[in-house]
């Protein structure tokens, strides 16, 4: 059996100890570590052995890992010296080069262990314009040179983690990297706890939590690096993250993401196009409307279930000043098509504290061509009354809304028109949803014959059947609508859409009990006699 300077475990392996005499690294805070902390790890990478840096403070610039080996630090801390320049990172392996990984198979497993890493961002000098943007405390990537040939991937767990004061990201993921991540926190990390930004990777986190007294942080998945075969997808599952911060996830064409049981503070953005995202159990508080970090880009094939979404901040003061769920089908005269985005028993609030001045709409979905058959699909949850309208359709889309409480000042405002540009007319069906006890119906921007209204099993109090539009109802327009009346709608100049019920709320034997509307008024409809109550 070979001898080491370490103990030999019973498995096999042998670990190297960084304060042994071999070594002797002092973990007083003081005295610089960084080689004897390499050297260990050097040893263990030639047995892919395991690394012991026990409790103490020690100062470390920067350490190159090696695929392999265990490095554990219950108890210790790592911190970097003051006045770093950009690209020193604590723990990294190499993107070329010796120590790199590459290869037709993915690595021996690497794990990081029990550590405590900070970044001392106190003493680093300016950073917040983004000067230090590359020096995270974990980097982890493989071989960048060789990624796109290389189907091999690097194995990494990283568990019971502290990342603190950083100037830059906490973990940082790239190319080709099969990640596990738990129990681990990031604390006043400048530009995120934990970012993923290279394709071909696959990344498991649980129990995850940021905070952010100093730096605000959060979570990122933005994809900027080809993994094999030229790939941006990653598949990413998140569990159990309580994020002081935001929840950015940028994927590219393939990708999924899945995540259950995430709280995170104001911030939320997904851009999903070509990928399928699943999002449950969860609780977002959305920032400013008018951000590009506050909104769902390109929903491919996503899915929102039992999530709460909070409105927690406003952008500038125009038509609309903040919206929970602000949806893009398509950007930059692109034509996408064949999307779905769902929200399944989701419900839509606003935080204290935001101003009831303000217009603050639940959903908002810009504008969308029918002939790309995108949909949006809100079935059950709530929208909650401190919302000025509960969902707009700026121009043009297909919407099912369903069995949903609605008690937005106004329901719906939708347009829907054919122009020079092309068919952005509406096909809206709303069927078997509850409106508040103050909420007003419906406001109608576009009265084009071909678009599509279509109402099922909704009931509606008269104080409530508020119906507006700017260039008056369609007669296409199906209406379908149950309005409980306490007089004849006729005489009282009820609004209806063709199809439309008017049902008297306490009928009287003799009288007439129910009125069907032939013609569409915002003001007065016609009204017909369908039955009389018998005495």
């Amino acid at each position: 059996m070979p001898t080491y300077d370490g103990t030999v475990l019973d498995s096999g392996g042998a670990v190297f100890n960084v304060r042994s005499a071999t070594y002797g690294a002092v973990g007083n805070g003081v005295a610089d570590d960084t080689a004897a902390i390499q050297a260990a790890v050097n040893a263990a990478a030639a047995v892919r052995g395991t690394v012991l840096i026990p409790p103490g403070t020690y100062m470390v610039t920067a350490i190159q890992l090696a695929a392999g080996i265990t490095l554990s630090g219950y108890g210790a801390t790592l911190k970097r010296p003051a006045s770093q320049p950009n690209w020193t990172r604590t723990l990294y392996m190499a993107g070329t080069g010796s120590g790199s990984w590459s290869g037709t198979s993915d690595s021996p497993l690497l794990t990081i262990e029990g550590l405590t890493l900070d970044g001392n961002s106190a003493s680093q000098g300016s950073y917040r314009a983004y000067q230090l943007e590359q020096s995270h405390l974990i980097f982890l990537t493989a071989n960048t040179s060789s990624a796109a040939t290389s189907p091999g991937r690097l194995r990494v767990n990283l568990r019971d983690l502290v990342l603190r004061n950083s100037v830059a990201d906490g973990i940082s993921l790239y190319v080709n990297v099969d990640a596990q991540v738990s129990n681990c926190r990031a604390d006043d990390c400048f530009r995120g706890g934990l970012t993923v930004t290279g394709g071909y990777s696959r990344v498991q986190v649980q129990n995850f939590a940021t905070t952010g007294a100093v730096d605000v942080t959060g979570i990122d998945v933005e994809i900027d690096g080809a993994g094999y075969g030229g790939s941006l997808a990653v598949d990413a599952v998140f569990d159990g993250m309580v994020l002081d911060g935001d929840f950015d996830v940028a994927v590219g064409s393939g990708s999924t993401v899945t995540a259950t049981n995430v709280v995170s503070g104001p911030g939320f953005y997904l851009y999903a196009q070509g990928s399928t995202v699943r999002i449950a159990d969860s609780r977002f508080q959305v920032g400013s409307y008018s951000s590009e970090g506050n909104r769902i880009v390109y929903p491919h094939d996503v899915t929102f279930q039992n999530v709460v979404f909070e409105l927690a901040g406003v952008g500038e003061v125009g038509a609309v000043d903040g919206a929970s769920a602000h949806i893009y089908w398509n950007v930059a005269n692109s034509t996408v098509g064949g999307q779905r985005c769902r929200f399944l028993d989701c419900d839509f609030r606003v935080a204290s504290g935001v101003s009831s001045s303000l217009t603050l709409v639940g959903i908002y979905a810009e504008a969308d061509l029918l002939e790309y058959d995108n949909r949006l699909i809100v079935q059950g949850g709530s929208i909650s009354s401190a919302y000025d309208v509960g969902l707009v359709m700026a121009q043009g889309g297909r919407w099912i809304v369903k069995e949903m409480e609605v008690e937005a000042a106004t329901g719906f405002d939708w347009t829907g028109v054919t122009t020079q540009w092309g068919a952005y007319t509406a096909d809206l069906r709303i069927e078997r949803v509850v409106f508040g006890g103050s909420t007003r119906y419906m406001h109608v921007g576009g009265s084009d014959a071909a678009n599509i209204l279509d109402h099922r099993d909704v009931v509606l109090e008269a104080a409530q059947n508020v119906l507006g539009a700017t260039y008056g109802l369609a007669a296409t327009y199906r209406g379908g609508r149950i309005i409980r009346v306490t007089a004849d709608p006729t005489a009282t100049n009820t609004p209806g859409l063709v199809g439309d019920r008017a049902r008297r709320a306490t009928p009287a034997a003799g009288a007439a009990y129910e009125w069907i509307c032939t013609a569409a008024s915002t003001t007065a409809a016609t009204w017909k006699v369908a039955s009389t109550l018998s005495a």
